[in-house]
């Protein structure tokens, strides 16, 4: 549960992240004009940054997740077939209890 919400939140956050940025970037843009390349070049490092932050999060999140969804499916049908053999034997020995009795 909690992988599955970090898998749906790192990328959003990311892209919270590259939204900041490009605020920053365009409110530095509007103060010194673009004659400063500094600026530019600051803005587009930090937008950068969060989506990488965010990826960097969500990339082995999606991984582990996908990896405990598939082991919980292998052990839900392993749970099944079990069952599935358990109701099996006590139907047959209970087929067999009758038969006895008549």
């Amino acid at each position: 549960m909690v992988l599955e919400i970090v898998v749906g939140i790192a990328p959003l956050l990311g892209l919270v992240g590259t939204i900041y940025g490009m605020i920053e970037l365009f409110g530095g843009l509007g103060q010194s004009g673009l004659g400063d390349n500094a600026v530019l070049a600051r803005g587009i490092s930090l937008i950068l940054r969060f989506t990488m932050a965010g990826l960097l999060i969500a990339i082995p999140s999606l991984i582990a997740w996908n990896y405990y969804n598939k082991k919980v499916e292998m052990l839900a049908v392993e749970m099944e077939s079990v069952c599935d053999e358990f109701l099996r034997r006590q139907y047959h020995e209970q087929s067999l209890h009758e038969q006895a009795r008549r």
